[in-house]
């Protein structure tokens, strides 16, 4: 499960949540899982059996294949019915279909931080962030789109 004592979720939470708040908006909901396909596809299965939200924001790529999967039993079409987002931006990010967006992590700026952080007589105490940059992929459709894509769906 999540839980604060995990760097990782602790940090992408945050940041969620603030990148969220600077846009105005708001997470309407929290689905707890551990970081594997197999529980990620049973917790959100199981969340959307009485629940319809608009996008999920998966804390890596292996729940977001286990998101894809609910969403494809619940009936749901990623991205017309459902956006999802991830982290890591692993090699499963771009084969799953439609390709996964997600946020990357940058190794190469991570290992020339570290070893900055490491030569330097002047070590930093608290945690260093680099930026993560997102890989657009076909999993995120935007409200226009989303509409044109239920309006076409439905005219089949």
């Amino acid at each position: 499960m999540w839980s604060e004592h995990v760097i990782a979720a602790a940090e992408r939470r945050a940041g969620i949540y603030a990148v969220m708040g600077q846009q105005g908006a708001e997470i309407a909901d929290s689905i707890e899982t551990s970081w594997w396909p197999e529980p990620a596809y049973e917790a959100v299965g199981e969340y959307l059996e009485g629940n319809r939200p608009t996008a999920l924001i998966c804390l890596n790529d292996r729940i977001a294949v286990g998101t894809y999967q609910a969403a494809r039993d619940a009936g749901l079409v990623i991205p017309d019915d459902l956006s999802v987002v991830s982290f890591d931006d692993s090699d499963l990010a771009s084969w799953m279909r439609p390709g996964l967006s997600s946020l990357a992590l940058p190794h190469f700026e991570l290992g020339r931080r570290a070893v900055e952080i490491l030569l330097s007589d002047n070590r930093p105490t608290e945690i260093q962030r680099v930026a993560m940059p997102l890989r657009e992929r076909g999993s995120i459709a935007g409200p226009p789109l989303r509409k044109r894509a239920r309006r076409a769906r439905a005219t089949k």
